[in-house]
């Protein structure tokens, strides 16, 4: 379950700084990341990965994956790569 998480969490980051180099649009990002955090065992592992232990920027975006909160992961990594 860590091991998905961690995986997931960096796959979205890649995706969310893919779109910025190569101008991707916001409905295909979106649709992208739907993707990630939609698959059966990502869901899965967020219901159950214990998400409050997490130091304080992964807890937000464990988050923002669980509950589909597309524009804060976008939001958090353009934060966080400035």
């Amino acid at each position: 379950d860590r091991f998905w998480q961690a995986f997931c969490r960096v796959l979205c980051s890649q995706e969310i700084m893919n779109a910025k180099e190569k101008g991707i649009k916001w409905s295909a990002l979106r649709k992208n990341l739907k993707s990630i955090c939609e698959n059966s065992q990502t869901k899965s592992v967020l219901s159950r990965y214990p998400i409050q232990k997490l130091p304080v920027k992964q807890r937000i975006f464990a988050y923002g994956m669980k509950y589909r909160l597309y524009f804060l992961l976008k939001l958090f990594v353009g934060l966080r790569n400035r």
